[in-house]
């Protein structure tokens, strides 16, 4: 499975790793606090370590059966918000290399 620490996906020797450990340590602990508008009120929608921890696992999952391994640079040009942070995420699990692009930065 990958997302255990110390793992051979090289995710000890990066980031990842911290996720990981706040999912065991605090799984119900938030990690991502999302804006939302409810009938015109700011509000916040919680995603806890558990979550984000699951949501990456099983988006690295899928890129490693789409056959990107460690090493494999990534050219994202996602929206920031949650999509971006699992992903960014995903990738560091599995040791590839994500380039970030601001699709709002223009040429």
């Amino acid at each position: 499975m990958i997302g255990s620490v110390g793992e051979s996906t090289g995710q000890s020797a990066n980031v990842a790793r911290y996720l990981t450990l706040a999912a065991q340590t605090t799984p119900r602990a938030a990690a991502v606090k999302l804006p939302q508008r409810v009938r015109g009120k700011l509000t916040f929608h919680t995603i806890s370590f558990a979550e984000l921890e699951a949501c990456a696992c099983a988006a690295a999952e899928h890129f490693s059966r789409k056959g990107l391994l460690r090493g494999t640079r990534v050219l994202l040009m996602v929206k920031p918000g949650f999509d971006l942070i699992v992903t960014v995420f995903a990738l560091f699990k599995l040791g590839a290399v994500p380039v970030v692009i601001d699709p709002g930065m223009g040429w």
